[in-house]
Formats: C-alpha cells, sequence, structure tokens
C-alpha cells in the first residue's frame, strides 16, 4: 500500500514537471482563447451585431427580377394547334411608405443588439470567475495534500518510536494499534487530497485548453487585502448598475413593451409605393407581338376583420409585459442576494483567518507542551497524537477559510458585475512570480 502510494505521488511529480507553470492572469489569457464557451458567445455577439442591419434593410427599397421560360407541346388536340413557346420577364419594385411595426423592428433590434453585447459581457465575467476558482481550487488541493503528506511523516516518525518502546516494554499494544490506525487514516486521506488535486487539475486544464506543471503559490496572505468598499450597500448599487444578467433582463421589459406597441400597430393601415415592368412574348402559329407594360402605384392595407386575432394577441402581450417585470425583480432580487452572502462570506472569512491563525499557533504550542510532559512522564503517547492531530486539522482550518475567503471576493466582483481584467490582476498580485 505504501510502496504504491509513493508511486503514486513520484508519477504525478514527474508528470507535472513535464508540463507548463503560469499564474492565474495567464490562464485566463490561455482561457479566452481556447475555451469553447466563451468563444460561443464570441459568435453569439457577431450574429447580433446584424439584427439592426436585417432591420433597416426592410424598409429600404426591394427589387426582383423574374423571367418565365415555357414551351408548350400538344400531345393531343386539332390539326391546327402547333407547339409553340411563351417568355415572360418582370421587375418588381417596391419602396415601404408606412408600417408602423417595421419602425418599430428597428428599435427592437438594437434592443436585441443590446442584449448580445450584455450576453458577451457575461461570458467574459463568467470566464473570469471558473478560471478564477478553478485555479485557487487546484491551489487548495496542492496545500492540502502537502499537510496531509506532513502529517503521515509525524505518524511515520512516531511510529517508529512506539515500535521501540513496544519492544522495551515501556508502551503498550494499545498504544501500537492507536499509531497504526491513525497512518492508516493518514495514508486514506494523501490518496483522497491526490484524487481531488487531479480532478481539480484536469477541470483547470479543460477550461483553458492546455496542460500545466504547476500553479504560482500563495506568496502573502489574501486576508491583508481589505474589502473595498467595505460596506454593503454600494457592492448593491455596482449590480444594479453593471451585472449584465440584470442588465438584460431590463432590456427584455423593453423588448415586450416594444413587442406590444408593435402589435397594436397591426390595426393601423400599411402604404407602398411600387412600380413594375414586364414583357411577355410568345411564338405561335400565328405572330403575336411581344407585350409590354409598366405599372406605378400605391397599395394601401387595412385589417378589417381578423376573427379577434390581433385582440387576443394584445392580451397576451400586455400579460408578456408583466411577465417581463416580475422576471427582472426575480433576477434583481437573486442578484442582490448572491451579492448578500458573498459580502457577508468574505467578511466571516476574514475573521475566520485570524481565528485560524490563532488556532494553528495554540495547537504548535499544545504539541510542544504535551511532548515536554511526555518526556516528564506526564502525559501518554496517545496524548502526543492528539496535539498532532489538532496541529494539522487547525492547519487545514485556515487553508480552507483562507481560500474561501478569496472565492468569496472573485465571487462578489462577479455578481456586482465588476470582475474585470484590471481586479484579476489585483489577485494575481497575491501569488509569488515564476
Amino acid at each position: 500500500m505504501r510502496r504504491n502510494l509513493t508511486c503514486l505521488i513520484l508519477f504525478l511529480i514527474f508528470y507535472e514537471s513535464q508540463l507548463l507553470a503560469l499564474d492565474l492572469l495567464e490562464a485566463c489569457k490561455k482561457a479566452k482563447a481556447n475555451d469553447p464557451q466563451y468563444l460561443q458567445s464570441l459568435h453569439e455577439y457577431g450574429a447580433a451585431l446584424t439584427y439592426p442591419y436585417q432591420a433597416i434593410s426592410r424598409l429600404l427599397p426591394q427589387a426582383s427580377l423574374s423571367r418565365t421560360d415555357v414551351s408548350y407541346d400538344f400531345l393531343k388536340g386539332p390539326w391546327y394547334y402547333v407547339d409553340y413557346r411563351a417568355v415572360e420577364t418582370t421587375v418588381n419594385l417596391q419602396q415601404t411608405l408606412f408600417n408602423y411595426p417595421l419602425f418599430l423592428e428597428i428599435r427592437d433590434s438594437r434592443l436585441r443588439k443590446k442584449i448580445g453585447e450584455l450576453r458577451l459581457k457575461y461570458s467574459e465575467l463568467d470566464l473570469l470567475r471558473r478560471v478564477s476558482e478553478a485555479y485557487f481550487d487546484v491551489l487548495f488541493a496542492q496545500d492540502t495534500l502537502k499537510v496531509v503528506t506532513q502529517e503521515k511523516k509525524a505518524l511515520e516518525e512516531q511510529l517508529k518510536m512506539i515500535e521501540k518502546l513496544f519492544k522495551a516494554g515501556e508502551a503498550s499494544i494499545a498504544d501500537l494499534n492507536d499509531v497504526e490506525a491513525r497512518l492508516r487514516t493518514s495514508e486514506f486521506r494523501i490518496v483522497d487530497a491526490t484524487r481531488s488535486l487531479s480532478t481539480k487539475s484536469r477541470n483547470l486544464e479543460r477550461i483553458i485548453g492546455e496542460k500545466f506543471s504547476s500553479l504560482s503559490p500563495l506568496k502573502k496572505d489574501p486576508s491583508e487585502e481589505k474589502i473595498t468598499p467595505d460596506d454593503l450597500e454600494p457592492w448593491l448599487k455596482m449590480g444594479r448598475e453593471r451585472n449584465p444578467v440584470v442588465l438584460s433582463y431590463d432590456i427584455q421589459k423593453e423588448m415586450a413593451e416594444n413587442a406590444f406597441r408593435k402589435q397594436r400597430g397591426q390595426r393601423l393601415p400599411t402604404a407602398t409605393l411600387f412600380a413594375k415592368y414586364s414583357r411577355t412574348e410568345e411564338t405561335t402559329y400565328t405572330k403575336i407581338e411581344p407585350l409590354t407594360y409598366k405599372a406605378v402605384g400605391i397599395q394601401f392595407s387595412l385589417p378589417l376583420f381578423t376573427g379577434g386575432y390581433i385582440t387576443a394577441r394584445e392580451m397576451e402581450l400586455k400579460e408578456r409585459v408583466k411577465q417581463a417585470e416580475k422576471e427582472y425583480e426575480r433576477v434583481l432580487s437573486d442578484t442582490e442576494q448572491a451579492i448578500v452572502e458573498s459580502f457577508l462570506s468574505a467578511r466571516s472569512s476574514l475573521s475566520a483567518i485570524e481565528a485560524g491563525r490563532t488556532s494553528v499557533k495554540a495547537a504548535e504550542i499544545a504539541l510542544e507542551s504535551t511532548r515536554k510532559g511526555y518526556h516528564a512522564g506526564l502525559r501518554t503517547v496517545v496524548d502526543i497524537l492528539n496535539a498532532e492531530s489538532n496541529l494539522y486539522r487547525a492547519k487545514l482550518d485556515l487553508l480552507k477559510v483562507t481560500y474561501d475567503f478569496v472565492k468569496s471576493l472573485i465571487a462578489l466582483n462577479f455578481y456586482s458585475g465588476t470582475l474585470t481584467e484590471s481586479v484579476i490582476i489585483g489577485i494575481n498580485s497575491y501569488l509569488e512570480a515564476d
């Protein structure tokens, strides 16, 4: 078991040494170039840019050319019926003079384009969040593996000491079994931590599209950086004004109102200027001169009765407007709740980090005191094992709250719509330079 575990760790170390190291900023840049989810949003945005052109084109002159060339071969008929050919060429021109729904379609297309921009903005925020969280998940898994490996080494040393004492008759079989049981548990923790590291690493590689050898570790305590601003209300204000999801649903309210106005516009008349040129040529048993004509006019159209469809459609769109308003309220409420939770989580993590440092220091002092008490005959081997276990548990707890603070800070900027490259650069300063 130990040999297999050692081989696994050595393989992972060798495997990682062959690959590329990177920091958080580099990881974000690579993800922008390789992440399919983000690249998909770029193409979606490119498609959204065409909406205004599509809407305007329907109000511009429309021209079409058609040509019909038909040969008539009679299979049965009077003797004087002769096969003949007919050719007709037609040119049509149209120009909309008045069509209220089409005019509103231009505004609608601009709103759809704006939503496309906001979706791209959300994809950028989401990419930075996913990369950052995956990056710090790997760092946390690495640090966890280091701590549990240190605990295993300490237990191996304790086992060697207990075995000597047992042979000398100074330790009981219960002490020996206790150490061995703790050692087996630590080996399981290493396997579990190794699995977690492998899973988190693959997730980061999947996002950035490349393999890496190692990540830049934390060089300073992130809790030294204060939450700026340190009050909740400015974050809520930024969320209302900058969060792309909130802004997108706000625009969807306008689109719902615009759709209602377009439907009401169906009651209005439409006017279209048209011009037509046609030439028909027929070759039959009798010579017929080509027929040519042109026509220019204005076409008016006014719906008189549609079976109640327009009214029913208006009633539906009124409800759609109210639905869009409630959806906006829901999204805004969810966003504000997420901001509140992230803000309070970041602040509580700061307190937890300070408490964690105190716990680690207290556990180190307690372990040293227990060792002295053991040599003085006042403490047992089990007391030492418990003190060591408390120390490594305190270290793991400190690691967790430290990385929780970083991830809460990332989430706070994400939900408030402020997770930009400058924020990533600031977070990247927590890391050691390669």
